[in-house]
């Protein structure tokens, strides 16, 4: 199997052309709210114009109840992010019929979608149980899918 070539990441032909807000959701009240958790899953496809990716992040946080009586709230937020990039070709393999991303492209992607939410999630918690959280700075290799992309 070809591995995806060795061209270099360079952050200046990596444009972000678009954010979607896909869902946003918000249940439940801070009272009694402890243990706050939050989970990252990510997704990569390629996009509808010439050298586009577009990357679907995915944030749960929740809490549990002090009462010890399960859920005390939830919050979703669900993303994508349109990217261009002018050398993609050159971070592509193709192998058995899929197209294989160099994943320290798509750890960068995934890294600048988490940086772009933070500020989003931010803004948008404000007068709900998450007034003033901000998402937990995380590894964003761990969240990358499979490279192989269709």
């Amino acid at each position: 199997m070809e591995t995806p070539t060795q061209a270099l990441i360079n952050p200046d032909k990596i444009h972000l052309r678009q954010i979607m807000q896909m869902g946003f959701s918000v249940q439940g009240n801070q009272q009694n709210a402890a243990n706050l958790h939050t989970h990252f899953s990510s997704a990569v496809s390629m996009g509808e114009k010439t050298n586009a990716l577009v990357v679907k992040l995915t944030i749960t946080v929740r809490t549990t109840s002090t009462r010890n009586d399960g859920l005390a709230a939830r919050a979703n937020f669900e993303q994508e992010y349109h990217f261009q990039v002018e050398n993609l070709p050159e971070l592509i393999t193709a192998h058995d019929g899929h197209q294989l991303i160099d994943p320290r492209l798509v750890t960068t992607l995934i890294s600048i979608a988490i940086s772009t939410a933070r500020g989003i999630v931010w803004a948008q918690t404000k007068g709900t149980f998450l007034e003033g959280f901000v998402l937990p700075i995380i590894n964003p290799a761990k969240l990358v899918p499979n490279p192989a992309v269709s």
